[in-house]
């Protein structure tokens, strides 16, 4: 991840973030470290090159396509679609991915 940050910041990719995933990490946040953390989060999040892909109707539409196929989280299913949308690929460890790893590019991180 930090090679790819590394890469943002001299512009040779470009690293999106869906709102909607985003509002899934500030709840789970709050949720086991509370409001002072999330701050922290929050700061320390805007100063990284990633650029929070925002939500629209095209978008809503596409994610609930991807969440009939199951096996997805609807929150996953906007990370799928945003990568969908902009021909991008997903980072992920999260092994409920594995359901649409032959339809959408996948690049596993961590163990």
């Amino acid at each position: 991840m930090e090679k790819l940050l590394k890469k943002a910041e001299a512009s040779q990719v470009k690293v999106f973030f869906n709102l909607i995933n985003w509002g899934e990490v500030i709840y789970q946040i709050l949720r086991e470290f509370g409001e002072k953390t999330l701050i922290e989060v929050i700061v320390r999040f805007e100063r990284l090159p990633i650029q929070l892909e925002p939500v629209d109707e095209e978008l809503v539409i596409a994610a609930a396509r991807w969440k009939t196929g199951g096996g997805l989280s609807y929150a996953d299913c906007f990370a799928v679609a945003t990568a969908q949308k902009l021909g991008g690929v997903i980072l992920t460890g999260d092994p409920e991915f594995k359901s649409v790893e032959k339809k959408i590019p996948i690049i596993w991180i961590g163990g």
